[in-house]
């Protein structure tokens, strides 16, 4: 794998992987669950995408989507530190096998009485109902964050079918508007998702706090954008 890779070279590689058929996801570890085509799409490119902080080729963050389901930007914990027991505690539902879980995707507001709070150059996250210490995030760490591994996105568009996967389109992604990176957050075009729940004892188990978009309002987070030529 590289950690840089020329324009031009990921290009022609892109190009390569968009004119293939479907293509068998390998059975080895590493490629289970819904991550699987991301990952072997880095494999094809021949690129690193295991620094969650840095652009996978360098300076372009590649990411795949079958448009069915939001795309995750980044994981980041909110302050204070702690704040996911506090929430689950609260308002947390028991699941299937008698844990506690608080699994929740907020876009603004959600129907579970959560909304998204823009103050003091915090994003919080809060509910009308129960008196805690309100998960947040600095502006500057959200728009550092976004600024640092997506100023040029590459998403790759695809289906998957049992076990294979076909890449059919990709669009570039140049100059991200980040001052409005916020914005999108408060107005929920950019969800906030909590993936956690309790253990068997008194321990949680937290999956990463993500922030996803859907790929189809992905322009208005940036200046430019355009369907990459195959023929470049």
């Amino acid at each position: 794998m590289t950690l840089f890779v020329p324009d031009n070279e990921l290009y022609a590689r892109l190009r390569g992987v968009l004119e293939r058929d479907w293509i068998p996801i390998p059975e080895e570890t590493g490629y289970g669950g819904s991550g699987a085509p991301g990952r072997l799409l880095e494999d094809l490119l021949e690129i690193s995408g295991r620094n969650y902080s840095m652009p996978d080729a360098g300076k372009w963050e590649i990411k795949f989507h079958t448009g069915k389901t939001l795309l995750t930007l980044f994981h980041m914990e909110a302050e204070p530190p702690g704040y996911m027991h506090d929430l689950i505690k609260k308002f947390g539902w028991e699941g299937k096998h008698g844990q506690t879980n608080f699994r929740h995707t907020l876009r603004g507001r959600s129907k579970r009485g959560f909304y998204v709070v823009n103050e003091g150059e915090r994003i919080y996250v809060k509910n009308d109902v129960g008196d805690i210490d309100w998960p947040y995030w600095t502006h500057d760490r959200l728009i550092n964050a976004f600024a640092a591994k997506f100023r040029q996105l590459i998403t790759v568009t695809g289906a998957k079918q049992q076990k294979a996967v076909r890449y059919d389109s990709a669009r570039l992604y140049k100059e991200p508007q980040i001052t409005r990176f916020i914005d999108a957050i408060e107005r929920g075009v950019v969800a906030i998702d909590f993936d956690a729940r309790t253990t068997n004892g008194s321990g949680l188990r937290n999956h990463g706090t993500k922030f996803r978009v859907n790929s189809a309002d992905l322009h208005t987070l940036y200046h430019h954008h355009e369907e990459f030529d195959r023929t470049r």
